[in-house]
């Protein structure tokens, strides 16, 4: 047999110009070859995509069979191949058999605070404003009584929205709020937000109720966004009412009742949003929480461009896509890296200090949970000693977490030229200001979110950030200590002035912690360890 009958074909395939879109040998072994003697053979494949004609075919195909139960006959296509998912198609998910209760708006006890926008992780809550004769025209044209005395009872005059805007000499403009029964999962976040207004009540479901809700919302779809002249900007929580801009998480994710997590990552995308385009931001996001309930494959909840990393190199991905970026000209694009315990604190605790000594503009937010959430709620470095948590137990033997929790952020400033900030969302002014000041911050930056989790995931309910032991469980710090430190600074002037750092609410919520921790171990017997005593 000559040299010639063994050459391989693909070495003397001429190249064509252009990929084509075929497979010439299949990447597998044939049958009784040799697995050191096969050869894989790769060809040139197609991968351009006619974005417009993806999109909407997936949407109708792809979302079509999953919401018929029948994503499993879908062949493979050029989008799976890439990994590809079109923005925002978690507005096709339906969530309205979840829950047993939706929340009820009561228009006249509305004062227009948009707080319970603002909390809702789902994007379920909406407010809009419009102009009476745009109201008193769409409610015309509602055929029955009924359905226009119900649309016209969803719309309030308020002071902040009409007659502040009368008294300048313009029209005033109705404000109301909307739910969409599809999004809301029942958590009641917009109720506890609304708090003594009590603009919001939960309700009991029912088919007729879903069935109205799902009118309701229809016809406002269908009424023009909020006009800009009402978008003064000045208060940050109006943020929400700029819908075209800053409104870059549409919901439809998998996450639980009244996830933390979402929350904050849609106030964050507001005030990106705020000042950049959605062409302009980017997100790569740790495996965990968020990417499962981001990335439920087909619904996407992004408008913007997202992609997954590992679980503990996302700040080295992000360096990667920053100075590809940067080589093309886009030193405008804001690029934001999402992260809880485990991919900030610990396994990519290295990737992010890495990251913090290169200088490059990257934004981190650090969904600090205190717990490994995605897992099953064990005990983090980030956890607060004497915490109850899943490996960390309460009780007789253990109490608790014995460990000292990682202060992420006191590390992260011992960067240089880092900014740094630790936030809640429950102090909504304070979290939309460190997200700006990020923004604008010329390097590297840092914005580390104090939550806790839903009820649902961690035995717990929440009220805003300040979360209540839910029935039957067993207090633990978590639920205890729920004061968020506050505190925001640049770390090159600490480090000029060469001073400690330290921020405000860190000597106070060590006390709160002490204090708990001494209580439990006196039940033990025991004292507390000079290693956790407040200095």
């Amino acid at each position: 047999m000559s040299k010639d009958d063994h050459e391989d074909p693909a070495a003397t395939e001429e190249i064509p110009d252009r990929p084509v879109s075929r497979v010439e040998w299949p990447l597998v072994k044939e049958p009784g070859a040799a697995l050191e003697s096969h050869g894989a053979h790769f060809s040139f494949l197609d991968f351009e995509i006619d974005l417009d004609r993806f999109v909407g075919e997936f949407n109708e195909q792809v979302i079509g069979a999953y919401g018929q139960g029948e994503g499993a006959v879908l062949p493979a296509d050029t989008g799976i191949a890439r990994s590809l998912i079109p923005p925002g198609t978690g507005v096709f998910r339906d969530f309205s058999h979840v829950a047993p209760a939706l929340p009820k708006f009561i228009a006249d006890k509305c004062v227009a605070c948009m707080e319970c926008v603002t909390v809702c992780p789902d994007t379920a809550i909406l407010g809009r404003i419009a102009e009476p004769d745009v109201l008193a025209s769409a409610s015309e044209e509602i055929v029955t009584d009924e359905e226009r005395a119900d649309f016209d009872a969803q719309w309030v005059r308020t002071t902040k929205f009409y007659d502040v805007v009368e008294k300048k000499g313009e029209q005033g403009g109705m404000f109301g709020i909307h739910v969409d029964p599809t999004k809301c999962k029942g958590c009641g976040e917009c109720v506890v937000a609304c708090g003594s207004h009590e603009a919001l009540e939960m309700i009991e479901k029912s088919d007729d109720l879903i069935e109205n809700f799902r009118n309701r919302h229809r016809l406002i779809q269908d009424l023009p966004v909020t006009p800009p002249r009402f978008l003064a900007r000045k208060l940050p929580v109006d943020l929400m009412l700029y819908e075209e801009r800053n409104l870059l998480y549409v919901g439809g994710a998998g996450s639980c009742a009244g996830c933390g997590e979402a929350t904050a990552i849609r106030m964050m995308l507001a005030a990106t949003g705020d000042v950049y385009t959605r062409e302009e931001i980017g997100i790569i996001a740790a495996t965990g929480c968020n990417t499962v309930y981001g990335a439920t494959y087909p619904y996407n909840p992004y408008l913007v461009t997202w992609s997954n990393s590992l679980f503990e190199n996302a700040p080295a991905v992000a360096m990667g896509v920053r100075v590809r970026w940067d080589q093309q000209g886009w030193q405008g694009k804001r690029l934001w890296v999402l992260g809880g315990d485990g991919a900030m604190y610990d396994i990519g605790f290295q990737s992010l200090s890495r990251m913090l000594c290169s200088g490059m503009d990257i934004k981190v937010l650090v969904l600090d949970t205190q717990v490994y959430s995605n897992t099953g709620g064990q005990a983090s470095t980030a956890s607060f000693t004497s915490q109850e948590a899943k490996m960390s137990p309460y009780g007789r033997v253990q109490p608790g977490k014995l460990e000292k929790r990682k202060e992420l952020s006191n590390i992260a400033f011992m960067h240089p030229e880092v900014y740094v900030a630790q936030t809640s969302t429950a102090y909504v002014n304070h979290f939309l200001r460190a997200i700006r000041e990020a923004n604008e911050f010329p390097g590297p930056g840092v914005g580390k979110r104090l939550h806790h989790l839903s009820a649902g995931a961690r035995g717990r309910r929440r009220h805003g950030d300040r979360a209540e032991p839910a029935r039957g469980a067993k207090p633990s710090l978590s639920t205890l200590h729920t004061r968020p430190a506050q505190g925001r600074t640049h770390a090159r002037a600490a480090i000029a002035a060469r001073q400690p750092v330290r921020e405000r609410g860190l000597a106070e919520g060590c006390q709160d912690r002490r204090a708990v921790y001494l209580r439990r171990l006196c039940a033990h017997g025991g004292s507390l360890p000079p290693a956790v005593q407040c200095r």
